[in-house]
């Protein structure tokens, strides 16, 4: 009799499948397992299904009001057991600044690279002496979505442009004013500092704005808040 081996493909298969497994066989039961996994009863059947052709095994066995493992089943146990308790154990490991080596991506504008980075390197320096820090433009940001795809951890953004995404956090770091410097008593201004009416034009800017407001004799600092996403 010839038998045909057939190697499975661990790319193949969805892994909570094999999550699905492992508590059916500690369980016993569908409907205790879709409980324990906050799922319905067909959605684990569901999961079944899809493993037994997934492994060409029938895994589980109806007798009676019982379900049987099959001996390819029995077999899975152990290793399932171990390997999704490794994966527990890792996930729930707790982060240690001190001997981590990550390496953390940080989306700067050119002012904050200039008058933030110093700070922000020096404090990581401190708290992670293993880790490391890059540093890329806030256009690289809005290319690559970075924050949303993982590329990037953290940015520096005025708070028009903190990101609503699910699964972002952001919180305010700091406000900020724009502030005009003149030469002493300009013509605009008498000489007790008080504000003289003239036709020459002024142009302000506030940081983070994208826009140039164009005022006649005329100048109101506004504040700007930046938020860290």
């Amino acid at each position: 009799m010839i038998r045909f081996i057939t190697l499975v493909n661990l790319s193949s298969i969805d892994l909570n499948l094999l999550l699905v497994l492992h508590t059916v066989l500690e369980e016993q039961s569908v409907v205790r397992t879709a409980e324990k996994l906050s799922v319905t009863s067909s959605a684990v059947s569901n999961s079944l299904a899809r493993l037994r052709t997934a492994l060409d095994d029938g895994l589980l066995v109806r007798r009676g009001r019982r379900l049987t493992p099959t001996p390819r089943a029995l077999e899975l146990a152990a290793p399932l057991k171990t390997a999704l308790g490794t994966l527990t154990q890792a996930l729930d490991a707790r982060f240690d600044p001190a001997v981590s080596r990550r390496r953390f991506t940080l989306a700067l504008s050119e002012v904050d690279q200039v008058c933030s980075a110093p700070e922000i390197a020096a404090g990581l320096t401190r708290r992670m002496p293993q880790a490391g820090l890059h540093i890329v433009n806030l256009d690289t940001l809005a290319a690559t979505d970075g924050l949303a795809t993982g590329a990037i951890d953290a940015a520096m953004v005025s708070a028009p442009s903190v990101p609503t995404e699910p699964g972002m956090h952001a919180m305010a770091l700091y406000e900020e004013e724009g502030a005009l410097l003149v030469r002493q008593a300009p013509r605009w201004f008498d000489t007790d500092g008080s504000r003289r009416r003239s036709s020459t034009p002024l142009a302000t800017s506030t940081p983070g704005s994208s826009s140039v407001d164009r005022l006649a004799g005329t100048w109101s600092p506004r504040p700007s808040s930046r938020d860290m996403a």
